[in-house]
């Protein structure tokens, strides 16, 4: 080996030599000190690759080479030796040293003379090193370094797709995650032969990433598909390595899925395999222990996460998210046995392992916060959720609601690194049980101790889980208008997201054959507008602070700068098994805990169904009344009645944001003529009390300027049935300066064109919700808006009509609400809206739309005009029965800020014309007569 090494060196040198005479001498001293380097460096390499490995030999030795190598300049084996050194040091937990290791080796990569191949792999190794190090961001930004060089050298780039996804899935950006891992299978199937142990690893990360998202199925079928891919064959290492890995994934995969017998099997298996690394064997025991928690082996369990623990910290030490899984686990296994001060004791070890400045193990009341430097936040979250229990089991309920506290502003700092929509989306999904925990816990501390502190801190935690992209859109366009980001980044900004939405428009319609370019091409425009975020985000500090200036919603501000007079908020937050209701007015805050074990679900959805035809309610007028009545006693009634109010301000959640609220009937009293609750109370709805408060800060002086769109589609376009009402619709709003596209001139072009510029939108038009794609869409008579398309839009309206069907529906996000096309114009910077729930009726939605607009120019706010519409409509003698009932009348409710709109402004240039007029007159005529005199 030392003669291969000497020649390979020396016959590049003698050429060299021979080419160019003595323009390069070379003495016998740097002969010597190439050869010494070289050798010092082949024993270093005999050392780490010999059965029983002296770590500290091998650091000695190759530190020695260290110097030798760059002075002579041995540039490939100073950077092996530079990643040797760099893996040993924290292998021994020389962790400092090791860092200093990784950043020479980063340093210099950039700078040394070395062919891309081999620069690719050294910095491939350094990303793994960086994320195995739980530095994820850190990692990250290397594996783009390692995307540019393969771009470069033309490399295949399977392996960074694959590592990026897993980078993006740890820090919780789930769609762009996935988008990565599919790349990375498309590159191996390319490469012939086919890397078998590759594509097994990439297969596995693709099902961590499902089960991550509680989607144990999918999550299944590919951790099977990467073990079938090792049998078609592999290196020998990365079968051992990879079966070991898919067997305990396996082993969590059955234990989510409550088959504990069959994740044990699974987890026992790796026991079986030989020569694997400890840290393979601790993990499948690491799970085999909270399996044990599951079926009540409490003390079998507790002594096998003792000894994880112990193996964890010997193979990475103190501070890595496998220790600190071990402590969260043996923490769990205390308080099965009620023993709180020990599962406390662990509880702590954990957030201290979880973190790398965070140190305060031994008092309870300390908590690792959002700026800590922590090293999975994710991770982070379960445990102080947990903590948070075992000190209320304790009677600490103020160290319990600052630790769950302390986790709510650690989401929302998760929030800041993700740039994905799907992304955000996926992350309030994972994080509406830790809220729901948060709010049961206030409850329940509340009726045992009375403290208002509780209900109050319950009602901030159902906030901070409500709308937060919403609020994230308003920030953003805010932190924009209010910061010196020049003109041209903003554009180009928004250009990125533009075409962002035209690719996602394309994947929702493309062909099976060209979803993989066009999801490349998403992935391209998203990485884009990340790195142009965070460029602005450095340059422009203010920016930066205005957006993610977020202060949520507290009672006190609701009763002072929200609710109107005689109004009361009702929020809803739907947990697992209960339903937690917020009442708000001037006199004080109320908290209802009910439980749905009565089926209230179930009834919503058959309430829902008597507004899918107009016939339903006719056919059954009484089981109609009865399940209203019954939905408002369950829903309403608790926090309602004896409440002095005429005004509702209700913020939904879950399958309550279906429900048209107004058709609720209660207790009948003789004002009542029908019943429904539209008679006695205008109504409002909202996606979170935040938004709101945030909303009233901006300033619109456009609100006389209505801007309308009826293409009519008298010819079928788009294959839609024509709107006959819609031109007599348009034609009678009055009390505004209306500007009018219709029939072919109501273009999506011309939205786009002249939207942003008016206070008022007025859409009279058909819109479909399309459930398999889950993106609804709005038409104009050349083609569709869709939602996706409408978060990449800007407008300035203080109120939008949306004259279509079900333009308040869409699929239920957790957190988030209704994904629906209002939510779009909401997020495009929409103060209110009108929006239907149902396919409405043509003309009796161009009635009620009608009055409305006529109540809005008379003074009423967005939500009485309606209201007083509605009532109009009840009251025509001309009705028949069936047209009376709330499918023809119930469908559009009033969203968002309860606006009054200014009046068009009267032009006062005609009179002033005609008075000019008058004063030259008088004036010509006035010196003829004195002549004439």
């Amino acid at each position: 080996m030392a003669y291969f090494y000497r020649m390979k060196t020396l016959i590049p040198l003698l050429t060299i030599f021979f080419f160019y005479g003595f323009s390069f001498p070379l003495s016998g001293q740097s002969l010597i000190d190439r050869q010494k380097a070289i050798d010092l460096y082949e024993q270093a390499e005999a050392v780490a690759n010999a059965e029983n490995t002296n770590h500290w030999t091998y650091i000695e030795l190759a530190e020695r080479a260290l110097p030798l190598l760059e002075s002579t300049k041995q540039w490939e084996l100073y950077c092996r030796t530079l990643t040797g050194l760099m893996n040993t040091c924290f292998y021994v937990h020389r962790f400092t040293l090791s860092r200093q290791y990784a950043e020479k080796l980063e340093a210099d990569l950039s700078e040394l003379p070395i062919n891309d191949d081999f620069r690719l792999d050294r910095v491939l190794r350094l990303a793994v090193y960086y994320a195995n190090q739980t530095d994820y961001p850190k990692a990250a930004q290397v594996m783009k370094w390692a995307e540019q060089i393969a771009d470069r050298s033309g490399a295949n780039k399977a392996s960074i797709y694959n590592n990026l996804g897993y980078l993006n899935k740890v820090q919780g950006d789930y769609q762009v995650a996935l988008d990565y891992y599919q790349k990375s299978i498309e590159e191996r199937k390319k490469t012939r032969p086919v890397n078998y142990g590759h594509l097994s690893n990439t297969q596995r990360n693709l099902g961590r990433y499902y089960q991550s998202l509680k989607k144990y199925k999918e999550a299944q079928s590919y951790f099977l598909a990467s073990l079938k891919s090792l049998e078609n064959g592999a290196a020998p290492d990365l079968i051992r390595d990879y079966t070991a890995s898919s067997y305990t994934d396996l082993g969590l995969n059955y234990q989510f899925l409550g088959d504990y017998q069959k994740a044990a099997f699974y987890l026992k298996k790796v026991d079986g395999i030989p020569d694997l690394l400890p840290a393979y064997y601790a993990r499948a025991k690491l799970f085999l222990g909270k399996n044990y928690l599951k079926t009540g082996r409490i003390d079998e369990a507790q002594s096998i996460l003792s000894k994880v623990k112990n193996d964890f910290r010997e193979i990475y030490g103190l501070r890595h998210t496998n220790t600190a899984a071990a402590y969260q686990f043996l923490g769990e296994a205390m308080a099965e046995k009620k023993d709180w001060e020990q599962a406390l004791a662990y509880y702590q070890m954990a957030l201290a392992a979880s973190t790398r400045d965070f140190s305060d193990t031994l008092n309870f009341a300390a908590n690792p916060t959002a700026s800590s430097d922590v090293i999975s936040k994710i991770d982070l979250l379960p445990v102080l959720s947990l903590k948070a229990q075992a000190l209320n089991a304790q009677g600490k309920r103020i160290l319990a609601l600052k630790a769950y506290q302390i986790a709510t502003e650690i989401i929302y700092d998760i929030r800041k690194d993700i740039f994905s929509y799907e992304s955000k989306l996926l992350l309030s999904d994972r994080s509406t049980e830790l809220f729901e925990d948060a709010i049961s816990f206030c409850h329940t501390a509340f009726m045992k101790t009375q403290d208002p502190v509780f209900p109050e801190q319950a009602f901030v935690f159902c906030e901070k889980n409500k709308a937060t992209l919403l609020l994230e859109a308003m920030l953003e366009a805010e932190a924009q208008g209010a910061s010196s980001i020049p003109p041209a980044l903003r554009k180009e900004l928004q250009a990125l997201k533009t075409d962002l939405a035209v690719y996602e428009k394309a994947i929702i319609k493309a062909d099976e054959k060209d979803i993989g370019k066009l999801k490349e091409g998403r992935l391209n425009i998203q990485q884009q507008i990340e790195d142009l975020n965070r460029e602005i985000e450095e340059k422009y500090p203010k920016y930066h602070r205005l957006r993610y200036n977020l202060s949520t919603a507290g009672v006190n501000q609701v009763q002072e700068k929200l609710l109107e007079k005689n109004e009361l908020l009702i929020e809803f937050f739907w947990g697992q098994d209960h339903l937690y209701v917020f009442a708000i007015n001037q006199e004080g805050l109320e908290l209802k805990k009910l439980d749905q074990a009565g089926g209230l679900a179930d009834k919503l959805i058959d309430y829902q169904q008597y507004f899918t035809d107009a016939g339903q309610i006719v056919n059954e007028p009484s089981r109609f009344r009865q399940l209203s009545a019954q939905l408002f006693q369950e829903l309403l009634a608790p926090v309602l009645v004896d409440k002095k109010v005429d005004r509702l301000l209700i913020i939904p959640d879950g399958p309550a944001a279906y429900l048209p609220f107004e058709t609720l009937i209660p207790p009948l009293s003789k004002s009542q003529e029908n019943g429904y609750l539209l008679e006695n109370y205008s109504i409002r709805m909202s996606y979170s009390a935040t938004l709101l408060l945030q909303g009233k800060s901006k300033k619109k002086d456009k609100d006389h300027l209505l801007l309308a769109f009826a293409p009519v589609f008298s010819n079928g376009e788009n294959n839609l049935s024509p709107l006959s009402h819609s031109l007599q619709e348009v034609d009678n709003i009055r009390g505004f300066e209306k500007t009018v596209f219709t029939k072919d001139q109501a273009t999506v072009q011309f939205f786009r064109q002249f939207g942003p510029e008016y206070g008022v939108l007025h859409l009279s038009t058909h819109a479909q919700l399309n459930k398999a794609e889950q993106n609804p869409r709005i038409f104009f008579i050349d083609s569709a808006l869709y939602l996706n398309e409408l978060y990449a839009m800007q407008l300035q309206a203080k109120l939008v009509v949306l004259s279509a069907c079900e333009t308040n529906l869409g699929r239920l996000a957790k957190g988030e609400g209704m994904m629906s096309l209002a939510r779009g114009f909401r997020h495009a910077g929409a103060n209110s809206l009108i929006a239907s729930l149902w396919e409405v009726s043509d003309r009796s939605t161009s009635e009620i739309i009608q009055s409305f607009y006529s109540h809005l120019s008379q003074g009423k706010s967005g939500a009485e005009a309606l209201r007083k519409a509605k009532l109009d409509f009840l009251a025509r003698a001309d009705l028949k029965e069936f047209q009376k009932t709330p499918y023809y009348w119930a469908s559009l409710v009033h969203i968002g800020e309860d606006t009054h709109l200014k009046k068009a402004k009267r032009s006062f240039l005609p009179w002033l014309g005609l008075l000019g007029a008058v004063i030259l007159g008088f004036l010509f005529f006035r010196p003829q007569r004195f002549r004439n005199l």
